[in-house]
């Protein structure tokens, strides 16, 4: 069986370094982007999440790359804050959930969270400079497909590596 893993590379095309906000400060973590001929794989984890023993079986948080967003440092803080929307990555203008910016949910297990997938949705080339949020859970399962999203928990802005 052919795999197109078998030619990872060991550095990432692209990455963002998350932090949390200042309600989530022990919220750190990783997004890296491995791209290929077919696609790119997105590798993401994530530590210090707020756990939620209530739930069963751990926390659903939600990650999207944004197409506008303003990231500034602060002492080791990330302060994400919206320019002028909060609107996902959508270069081909589909409807929520298929927006390109919109990835899969990390269920959060005492504290940790990983999220990978594999998407030809967008090129790696193309989310450099934009940022990357993970959101806590909507208020109501049904809002997500609508395109609204919890509270943002964590951000950071994707770079060239």
């Amino acid at each position: 069986m052919n795999s197109i893993f078998r030619s990872l590379p060991q550095v990432p095309y692209a990455s963002a370094e998350l932090f949390g906000t200042s309600k989530t400060p022990k919220i750190h973590g990783i997004v890296n982007f491995f791209q290929f001929k077919l696609g790119v794989l997105v590798f993401t984890e994530v530590f210090g999440l707020p756990e939620d023993h209530q739930n069963c079986g751990g926390s659903i948080y939600y990650m999207q790359i944004y197409e506008q967003m303003q990231a500034a440092n602060r002492a080791s803080n990330i302060v994400c804050s919206l320019m002028d929307s909060n609107l996902p990555y959508n270069p081909n203008h589909c409807a929520p959930p298929y927006h390109a910016g919109y990835l899969p949910p990390i269920i959060e297990s005492f504290g940790y969270g990983h999220m990978s997938i594999f998407t030809g949705r967008f090129h790696a080339r193309d989310v450099i400079g934009r940022a990357i949020g993970i959101h806590a859970p909507p208020n109501g399962d049904a809002l997500l497909f609508q395109g609204v999203l919890g509270e943002m928990i964590a951000c950071g802005v994707i770079q060239r590596t």
